[in-house]
């Protein structure tokens, strides 16, 4: 699948740039148009699974809505009444409609390319290749990778903490103040266990001559090739695609 073999640091700067290119898309057709090849090339070129897509896709469709309910609710009123949407037995104006539509949709577009990026890159290639193409500190790169790597054994921690207590007969209270003085007997263990293993992890840092200087060789190296920048181009070429179709429709807004 091409977009997984995509430079991180381009394919982050495209999403970014094409981004910036739909803040200032005021019509919803071009949205519409761009989110449907957006979602279309997620599934061509990476390897995704359908109900994950759509379980992490979810919560934008409803800060969406929520928009789009809010932004009809809270528009003027039909001056026109040739130019009035009805929906749920509810009159709005029609480029009230139009312009919540287009603010909705350009959520759901911006949403697709975050997932298309999450979905598509790993995260620790997303951080060698700032390291090596945006020349981003090792002290602040190390420290993101760290922290990615202790973050899922906080939550294996979380479980030991819990067990143990629950052996040495720790009251399990189930009401409110119980579960809050529960998360307050895990909390300060789970810091000191946190602490100990951040410390570990810069000792070893230390141990294996880690400096923070930017003059130092990579396992593994990532370089920007031509296939990379035409690879990347193919996101705003569906942009451009997707703006001229409105524009052709007539509804092209800018």
């Amino acid at each position: 699948m091409f977009l997984h073999r995509l430079n991180p640091s381009i394919k982050a700067l495209t999403i970014i740039i094409t981004i910036f290119m739909l803040a200032f898309i005021f019509d919803p057709y071009t949205p519409l148009f761009f989110l449907l090849s957006t979602i279309l090339l997620t599934f061509v070129g990476g390897n995704i699974s359908w109900k994950k897509y759509l379980l992490f896709f979810l919560p934008f469709t409803l800060f969406a809505f929520g928009m789009l309910w809010t932004t009809i609710m809270f528009a003027k009123g039909p001056e026109n009444p040739s130019e009035v949407v009805r929906l749920f037995g509810l009159q709005f104006s029609k480029e009230s409609f139009q312009t919540a539509c287009a603010l909705a949709l350009r959520i759901l577009s911006i949403a697709a390319l975050s997932l298309l990026f999450i979905f598509t890159t790993n995260i620790i290639h997303f951080i060698l290749s700032l390291m090596q193409q945006c020349k981003l500190s090792p002290k602040i790169a190390y420290g993101v990778l760290a922290g990615c790597r202790i973050l899922p054994m906080m939550k294996d921690e979380l479980k030991v903490i819990h067990v143990a207590q629950r052996i040495r007969g720790v009251n399990q209270d189930r009401s409110l103040r119980g579960k809050w003085l529960q998360y307050k007997r895990l909390a300060i263990p789970l810091l000191a266990s946190a602490i100990r293993k951040a410390e570990r992890t810069a000792i070893a840092m230390e141990s294996k001559g880690f400096t923070g200087s930017k003059n130092r060789t990579f396992y593994r190296t990532f370089h920007v090739s031509t296939t990379d920048w035409l690879l990347s181009l193919l996101i705003p070429a569906l942009f451009v695609v997707s703006a001229f179709l409105s524009w052709r429709l007539g509804y092209f807004t800018w």
